[in-house]
């Protein structure tokens, strides 16, 4: 069972080796991408070769509706903002068979955290998979 009171979660591990977390193969691109959780199973990502540098790492946050949690968000931090300035950011959380929220945003050559919002915003419950893309 998920523990509710934890308002951020952290997603699956991935690494640029392929790693196997949560019972899924997991592969990225040109960089590394830790992304962990003690609820979600499974993840991809597909990183640009501008991160050329570092871990990204991701975690989501979470608001109560009463009959659940909703995942409003997904927090990178660890973007190789000096190389990727002007690249999109792309994320999208699913069931593993279904888009269930996106978002994205532009890397800048200031920041290397980004707090992207979803849209729409998915039950915890329904969500098993974090895919980010860098382009």
């Amino acid at each position: 069972m998920i523990n509710r009171r934890w308002i951020k979660r952290t997603l699956v591990a991935l690494s640029l080796a392929g790693a196997v977390a949560g019972g899924a193969v997991v592969a990225a691109w040109a960089a590394s991408v830790t992304v962990s959780s003690a609820s979600l199973g499974g993840g991809t990502a597909t990183v640009a070769a501008c991160q050329t540098t570092g871990t990204i790492s991701a975690t989501y946050t979470t608001s109560d509706t009463g009959t659940g949690y909703k995942i409003t968000g997904v927090t990178l931090t660890g973007v190789d903002a000096q190389h990727c300035s002007g690249q999109t950011i792309s994320i999208t959380v699913g069931d593993g068979a279904n888009s269930l929220g996106t978002g994205s945003t532009t890397v800048n050559s200031a920041a290397s955290t980004y707090a992207i919002p979803l849209a729409p915003t998915p039950l915890e419950s329904a969500v098993s998979q974090l895919d980010i893309e860098i382009k």
